[in-house]
């Protein structure tokens, strides 16, 4: 598998402080965002946890069709001002990481 047809995803791990400004501020926003880059929001929302110290209350997996798309989305002007919004405003904390596909065969 060529990295151009490997899925990258998005992992976001949120301590948003109001869920429903959170929805309307940013998720409204970013959902077109999202689709015009092709990508496919798989889960969101408060994780279970299972070990360590974790004060978070959202989790949201995101698949990009490749890391290309996922990189050039994140840093694209169009978003910088939702990502400040996210960061500044509507969270205290968090983290956010792209992870590429597992690919079996190249183990």
């Amino acid at each position: 598998m060529s990295d151009k047809d490997k899925p990258v995803y998005l992992v976001a791990n949120l301590a948003v402080k109001d869920l429903e400004d959170f929805i309307q501020r940013y998720g409204a926003g970013v959902m077109p965002q999202l689709q015009k880059a092709g990508a496919e929001i798989l889960a969101a929302a408060q994780p279970q946890l299972l070990e360590g110290n974790q004060g978070i209350n959202r989790t949201v997996l995101i698949r990009f069709p490749n890391a290309d798309i996922a990189n050039n989305w994140y840093s694209s002007e169009e978003y910088q001002p939702l990502k400040n919004l996210r960061i500044n405003e509507l969270t205290t904390s968090g983290s956010a990481v792209f992870v590429e596909a597992f690919d079996p065969d190249a183990t």
